[in-house]
C-alpha cells in the first residue's frame, strides 16, 4: 500500500498547472467525515421523507445542495481525498486545475470557508488535498 500523501497548507509551485500541465490533481477545502455529513442531515432535517439508511450517499447530496443553496456558491463539490482514514471527503472550492476559474478573492474565499466550517462544526482550517486517484 502507498504512503498516505499529506494536506498541503500551500500550493506548491509545482503543482501549479500553468506551468506543469501534467500535476496531480489537489483539491482545496474542507475534510469532513462521512459520519459527520449525515449527522449533520439529520440535525438540519434536510433529508427527505422517504431516506433510508441504505442511501447514505443520497444524504451527501442532499447535503451539498444544502451547502450550495446557503452559501449561493454552486461550484462547491465534494472530493475523495487521500487519506489514511477512511469514509472522509473534502468540501471544495476547486482543486489545482480549475482554480484559475474557479478562485474567489481572497476576503470572499476567507468567509466562505468560515461560513462552511461553522455550518459543519468543522475546527481545522482548509488545506489542499491529494485526490484519491493521484
Amino acid at each position: 500500500m502507498s504512503a498516505v500523501k499529506a494536506p498541503m497548507d500551500a500550493l506548491p509551485p509545482k503543482f501549479d498547472v500553468a506551468h506543469h500541465q501534467y500535476a496531480p490533481k489537489v483539491h482545496f477545502g474542507l475534510f469532513v467525515s462521512h459520519k459527520r455529513l449525515l449527522e449533520y442531515a439529520l440535525e438540519e432535517e434536510i433529508l427527505p421523507p422517504d431516506f433510508k439508511p441504505t442511501t447514505y450517499f443520497r444524504a451527501v447530496a442532499h447535503v451539498m445542495k444544502h451547502l450550495r443553496n446557503l452559501t449561493r456558491v454552486r461550484s462547491l463539490y465534494l472530493a475523495t481525498p487521500w487519506s489514511a482514514e477512511t469514509d472522509t471527503f473534502v468540501v471544495a472550492l476547486y482543486n489545482n486545475h480549475t482554480m484559475r476559474k474557479r478562485k474567489f478573492p481572497d476576503d470572499f474565499e476567507a468567509a466562505l470557508l468560515e461560513a462552511i466550517a461553522a455550518e459543519l462544526d468543522l475546527h481545522d482550517s482548509a488545506k489542499w488535498y491529494w485526490d484519491v486517484a493521484a
